[in-house]
């Protein structure tokens, strides 16, 4: 991967006020993946928003790492949930079912 593409650790972690240490805990965590290329740590521009909803969710709202790992599981859940949805939406408004009549008319002239 070029290094162009990716984003210095140790400048988000200037810019956000964090300490180095801690980029390498979420990492440790499995939240993030880190690129180290020549004693040089990147972040992946893919995992900005993430790792700033992860920072969120521990220095705004003052929710542990356990707790963090818990809302992420069950986020990404929701998110194979709607994509499921989504799938299966689309799968029946190409394919619609017949529709049939759940009444039918008697036939004239007979009784039941």
């Amino acid at each position: 991967m070029k290094t162009e593409a990716l984003i210095l650790a140790e400048t988000f972690c200037s810019s956000h006020e964090i300490e180095f240490t801690y980029i390498y805990t979420l990492r440790d965590h499995g939240f993030i993946d880190l690129i180290e290329e020549q004693e040089t740590v990147f972040i992946k521009p893919e995992e900005l928003p993430k790792l700033e909803q992860i920072m969120r969710f521990n220095r705004d709202l003052h929710i542990n790492l356990e707790g963090i790992d818990v809302i992420m599981n069950l986020l990404n859940k929701i998110q194979g949930l709607q994509e499921e949805k989504r799938t299966l939406k689309n799968r029946v408004n190409i394919n619609p079912l017949p529709t049939s009549n759940p009444h039918p008319a008697s036939p004239k002239g007979r009784s039941l």
